[in-house]
């Protein structure tokens, strides 16, 4: 996967960084990985799976083409960062072969709050990968995002990627309630009080989750256990996550992000608690 994003120095969780990073300037740091596969997957040939239950059926009933399925994917996902989703044209010197897709995301700013809406554009493109490969044997090969700013800049190629990832992987099905409510419950356990918890449908649930903190270096430590117990691990519960924890000013501490469809992770940790993190690379 060839991953771009907009901001250097990454640091990634110690689980999660085995593919190409391609990183350029800024202050605080925004690593974009291919997500390792974890101890609960499954071998699939040479592709990726995070959990060894690979039975899920991804076809849209009506949707056999990839505009089709690109096009029931975003109107069932529920965000609300992704502005277009296309067929794309490849780019790059050796361009991987297959079909490709071109997104546009809204984002706030250059700095580490395009990783919502990237990760938005992620779910996408794994669901649809999933959907097409069980409609027509073809794979969605890579992506490009673009990044549309508030005052109407439009950043080419801010990001993008596609992991070679086993289809079928098969995720909770649990609904919107019982997901809140577990997260919820989890929360409470780490001293965090929810902001929001919304539960994204590219395909299965997909939450995501901004919570604060009374103490931002507690949940630095605590990181990489916080987000187990809240997302699982070996296998992950869902078929992806968005992990946002700020601090009691509503200033970001951490954000993690997960799509095990399209194999993408994002991750950034706020410079005054980065040596105390449990999440790194």
């Amino acid at each position: 996967m060839l991953s771009r994003s907009l901001i250097e120095r990454p640091r990634a969780r110690a689980v999660a960084a085995t593919g190409a990073l391609l990183l350029v300037g800024g202050a605080t740091a925004l690593a974009v990985f291919l997500l390792s596969s974890r101890e609960g997957g499954a071998a699939s040939g040479d592709r990726t799976a995070y959990t060894k239950k690979l039975d899920h059926d991804a076809s849209i009933p009506g949707a056999t083409t990839l505009p089709e399925i690109l096009a029931a994917v975003v109107a069932r996902y529920g965000g609300h960062f992704v502005v277009s989703a296309e067929p794309g044209v490849p780019r790059g010197p050796r361009p991987r072969k297959g079909p490709w897709l071109h997104f546009v995301v809204a984002a706030p700013a250059r700095d580490e709050r395009v990783a919502r809406p990237e990760w938005e554009a992620d779910l996408i493109e794994g669901a649809v990968s999933d959907a097409l490969e069980a409609s027509t044997g073809d794979v969605i090969a890579d992506s490009r995002m673009d990044l549309r700013l508030p005052g109407g800049e439009v950043v080419k190629d801010a990001s993008g990627g596609m992991g070679q990832i086993a289809p079928g992987q098969d995720f909770t099905n649990a609904s919107d309630a019982e997901v809140k409510a577990s997260l919820g419950a989890q929360l409470a356990r780490y001293g965090l009080a929810p902001v929001s918890i919304d539960v994204l449908h590219a395909d299965q649930p997909a939450p995501a989750v901004v919570a604060t903190t009374g103490d931002a270096g507690r949940a630095a430590r605590d990181a990489n256990e916080i987000i187990g117990a809240l997302f699982g691990t070996n296998p992950p519960t869902y078929e992806g996550y968005y992990l946002e924890i700020r601090d009691g000013k509503a200033a970001p501490v951490l954000i993690e992000t997960a799509a095990f469809r399209s194999g993408s992770g994002r991750l950034w940790v706020r410079p005054d608690v980065e040596d105390v993190a449990s999440v790194v690379h």
